[in-house]
């Protein structure tokens, strides 16, 4: 793995056989903005005495179908998929204490996870522990940022762990986050 990369940045480098960015097209965005516009002609073409009686209903459903176009075209679907076993990549964070950070390097180059258990838990603006992993295992990656004024900065480089070793940093996370 290249040093001073991302998790997304090695998943965007990865073959494209094996691994692919997925954007969801804002299709459904467009869909409800047309259907609103059509609702609002629909309404100036009906006669007045029932146009009056509707006129609140449609005012409703209008807004409605605007904001809901508006939050499905803004809120972007991205994530990526291991195209071999058909898998999402799930992506999950455990924050810990700013202090622990010579700790926490220590455990992600040595490898052993179990020690997280014992470090202090935050809930934000400390050190963070970064995995990427898909359910079948066949891939996971994690990488430790810390959070410097305004921005997390990248501290370790990207690791590839095993099968045991995944599992093992997902059960201390578990138990850690019963901890907090």
């Amino acid at each position: 793995m290249k040093c001073n990369e991302s998790i997304e940045q090695i998943l965007d480098d990865m073959d494209h056989s094996i691994v692919k960015k997925i954007t969801i097209f804002p299709t459904k965005s467009i869909m409800l903005l047309a259907l609103s516009l059509v609702t609002i002609v629909v309404d100036r073409l009906l006669p007045n005495p029932l146009r009056s009686d509707l006129v609140p209903l449609v005012s409703i459903l209008v807004l409605a179908l605007f904001t809901w176009s508006f939050l499905s075209g803004t809120l972007h679907k991205t994530y990526y998929k291991n195209l071999i076993t058909n898998q999402k990549v799930n992506f999950c964070q455990l924050y810990l204490d700013r202090t622990e950070y010579g700790n926490v390097s220590r455990i992600i180059e040595t490898r052993n996870f179990q020690e997280i258990n014992k470090l202090h838990k935050s809930r934000g603006n400390g050190v963070v522990i970064k995995i990427a992993y898909t359910d079948d295992k066949s891939i996971c990656l994690v990488q430790a940022t810390k959070y410097m004024p305004f921005q997390y900065a990248l501290r370790t480089e990207v690791l590839n762990l095993t099968e045991n070793e995944l599992n093992e940093l997902l059960n201390s996370r578990t138990q850690s986050l019963f901890a907090i």
